[in-house]
């Protein structure tokens, strides 16, 4: 822990690290915790006018229970904080939000083989106390796709976004616009499909944000269904571990190497 701490404080995105120092990352696997996660969106989206109101006060869809779909809380300090959904879209399983919003663009590039981590429902409390970091909160999300991709070896990230929240994902994630005007599920305003390329070999990226790295086995436990029950489907960031090992690698001979890699970086 203490090189990580001294990692730390050399690094950029200090807020996220700090943010990171506090957070669980959870699947729901009762009840209760889906009932949390619905009426967190509920609430997230009916603040800002996103969504109808209903009756039961929660906001779900058909994609939630869909084989290829993950739904995560992320927890700050044990307390529920943010919701956000990813969809592994491939030929097996090409159905998700944004292919569903935008089928001309995207089942052509499935049907030739390219697969995406298809991202949902980014949803943060709106009266979340206000120790905790939003505008740090607002980069777990890319990070959690960012290790989807990884682990899946997707082709592209994909944002269904208001067009003004565009700016966040070509400035901090390089991403392109596949598509304008599309509409999204029962959401009330158009949504443009942006697209992200990132992967192990994005060395660049991972230098400007090194938030982004994770551990082979963090990704397990997020997204292998087996290693994920093992440890109940809860999990802690490794990102500050991950670059406290490279540190430590940098500084081994390129003949001693070979075992010392704690895995590829997200």
């Amino acid at each position: 822990m203490a090189v990580s701490a001294q990692v730390q404080d050399q690094l950029p995105f200090e807020r996220v690290f700090h943010l990171m120092d506090r957070m669980t990352v959870r699947r729901p696997t009762t009840g209760e915790d889906w009932e949390d996660i619905f009426r967190l969106r509920y609430n997230a989206y009916r603040t800002r006018d996103y969504i109808e109101s209903n009756e039961n006060r929660l906001d779900s869809d058909h994609f939630d229970f869909a084989t290829n779909t993950f739904v995560f809380g992320i927890y700050v300090d044990e307390v529920l904080a943010m919701s956000i959904r990813l969809h592994h879209l491939n030929r097996e399983h090409p159905d998700g939000p944004s292919s569903e919003s935008y089928p001309d663009q995207l089942l052509s590039r499935i049907v030739l083989g390219q697969s995406f981590i298809d991202c949902s429902r980014f949803a943060i409390d709106p009266d979340l106390d206000p120790t905790v970091d939003r505008a740090a909160l607002r980069f777990m999300p890319p990070r959690l796709s960012a290790m989807a991709a990884l682990f899946y070896e997707a082709d592209y990230i994909l944002h269904l976004v208001r067009p003004r929240h565009k700016a966040f994902y070509q400035r901090y994630f390089h991403a392109e616009t596949f598509a304008t005007g599309g509409e999204c599920g029962t959401v009330t305003f158009p949504v443009d499909l942006t697209a992200t390329r990132i992967g192990a070999n994005d060395q660049t990226m991972l230098d400007r944000l090194p938030f982004l790295h994770s551990l082979e086995t963090e990704r397990a436990m997020l997204f292998d269904e087996e290693t994920a029950r093992r440890c109940c489907f809860c999990v802690r960031p490794t990102a500050l571990l991950a670059l406290s090992l490279d540190k430590a690698n940098a500084n081994v001979r390129p003949t001693d190497r070979r075992e010392r890699r704690p895995g590829a970086a997200a």
